[in-house]
């Protein structure tokens, strides 16, 4: 049996984010915990997944031949800015997710999902292998995306009522 999965996936609501967050900054937007990759020469935006938070109970539909659910959930994003220009990114990105422009973004590119709020940008230096300081500026952004799973459900349009004698049917 094959995968039934969400109609908007852990990938592509990263896609859906870095292609915001491109749409304001003209450096790599990469996404965090990715095994076996150095980190880019030069500046570069990171995208870490924090958690999906339930917000509700599950929205549910039927048909006569599927179920359909969505459950709503909070999508928590620690994006970190690298560089020289790193204050100043930090800035424009939570000021872009924090205006109905990432909205319409985000409806753009064919996605169920909004930004809930973003928070201020806070600088955190990193200090490399090399003991060098690295300009780090970094904040979280809170994002609700609606997912939807459809099932295969069974339904009868017709039923037949009769009454049977049990001893007679099922002997023991």
């Amino acid at each position: 049996m094959a995968d039934i999965l969400p109609s908007v996936t852990e990938t592509q609501a990263f896609t859906a984010l870095g292609t915001v967050i491109k749409s304001v900054v003209g450096c790599p937007v990469i996404r965090a915990q990715v095994n076996r990759t150095a980190m880019p020469v030069g500046d570069f935006i990171v995208m870490t997944q924090k958690s999906f938070m339930r917000l509700s109970t599950n929205v549910v539909k039927s048909t006569s031949t599927t179920k359909t659910m969505m459950q709503p959930v909070k999508w928590s994003i620690q994006i970190d800015c690298y560089g020289a220009l790193a204050a100043d990114r930090a800035t424009a990105i939570s000021t872009i997710l924090r205006d109905e422009y990432s909205a319409a973004q985000f409806t753009a590119l064919g996605y169920d999902m909004q930004t809930l709020y973003a928070d201020d940008a806070q600088q955190m230096p990193l200090i490399s292998g090399e003991e060098q300081y690295i300009e780090r500026w970094t904040f979280n952004a809170i994002l609700q995306l609606n997912p939807v799973l459809t099932v295969a459900q069974q339904t009868a349009n017709a039923l037949t009522v009769g009454i049977i004698n049990v001893e007679a049917t099922y002997p023991a």
